[in-house]
């Protein structure tokens, strides 16, 4: 393989591992729907929400105005690109949940 060659290949690569590739970003977010439906019902407790981020050993961000966040990082790398799942879960002034909502978001350099 000549010294062209190499760079080419080399090149390529480089392009390749740069394009977005959701796919496993995308399966892992479909699971922790599920568990959040199976889980995290309407009506379900700020704790029981807590227990769940720490169950499973997300992230938990501070409470605001009535939300309660989470993030799993790094779940899928691409190149410059690093993907993860973020959890929004929204309570009533009860403090019981209202909904859980996943999402995925995309951080580079």
């Amino acid at each position: 393989m000549t010294h062209r060659n190499v760079v080419a290949v080399a090149l390529a690569m480089l392009c390749c591992s740069c394009m977005p590739h959701r796919g496993d970003a995308e399966a892992q977010m479909k699971h922790w729907d599920a568990l959040i439906s199976r889980d995290l019902p309407r009506g379900a407790s700020s704790i029981d929400v807590e227990s769940f981020f720490a169950r499973h050993g997300l992230e938990a961000g501070p409470w605001s105005d009535g939300t309660m966040s989470a993030i799993e990082h790094d779940v899928e790398v691409n190149g410059f690109v690093s993907t993860s799942i973020s959890f929004l879960c929204r309570l009533d002034s009860t403090g019981h949940l209202e909904e859980c909502q996943t999402k995925l978001v995309s951080t580079g350099p």
